[in-house]
């Protein structure tokens, strides 16, 4: 068989498959549906039977459904709600948190995380002592020894 009589088959054959929304051909019955489905089909194919969440195509479904199983390894930094994957913790925080701060009592620094405010608090005021220096009185938080210079020195 010649290369333009295979190429004109070949043609032929991929006719016969043809998408009716976009008119795009193939080569196989199979190969016209999977598109169909994946480009134009709004339906969902994969329905997570946890969840109740569809999915178009099978990949998306399994990767979904092993997300389940999964030990939700990534807490919320303020609240006590856990996530299988880090990107989801992240939008949580993102949707649910982004008006919270953490105040530090002592000085009123402010943080978004309750991590950096304990870490704050680690490296600036644990073991940390104000001292007087009109009359050597220590305190351990800063606004009481502002508080103090204020009432009893100023």
């Amino acid at each position: 068989m010649s290369r333009n009589a295979r190429n004109n088959d070949k043609i032929q054959n991929q006719a016969k498959h043809v998408c009716e929304k976009c008119g795009k051909m193939f080569t196989s019955p199979s190969g016209r549906k999977d598109h169909f489905v994946r480009v134009h089909d709004d339906k969902p194919r994969y329905r997570c039977s946890t969840c109740s969440q569809g999915f178009m195509t099978r990949t998306l479904y399994l990767s979904h459904v092993l997300m389940h199983g999964k030990d939700k390894q990534y807490k919320c930094l303020k609240c006590p709600k856990r996530f299988a994957h880090k990107k989801d913790m992240k939008a949580h925080l993102k949707a649910k948190h982004t008006d919270d701060h953490f105040k530090c009592e002592q000085c009123e620094k402010v943080y978004k995380y309750e991590q950096g405010l304990r870490a704050h608090i680690q490296s600036v005021h644990v073991g940390k002592h104000f001292a007087c220096f009109m009359c050597s009185k220590t305190f351990s938080f800063q606004p009481n020894y502002l508080r103090h210079l204020k009432q009893k020195h100023l």
